[in-house]
């Protein structure tokens, strides 16, 4: 996880952007957890995606 400034050097738009990349990795973690797909479009169609990929590819992004 990141280092950030202190809350109140934030914009509100920052916030809402931190708070909504929270609630996604809530997401992912839980269906890591219940061994469920996620579902996104992919090149235009709708794909189920292991949790686990998702981690990896986020990962890869975190670490280029």
């Amino acid at each position: 996880s990141a280092i950030l400034p202190k809350d109140s050097e934030l914009s509100l738009h920052e916030k809402g952007l931190i708070s909504f990349q929270r609630a996604v990795d809530k997401v992912i973690l839980e269906h890591q957890r219940l061994n469920l797909p996620l579902w996104i479009k992919r090149n235009g169609k709708l794909e189920a995606v292991s949790a686990e990929e998702i981690l990896k590819e986020k990962q890869g992004k975190n670490n280029p």
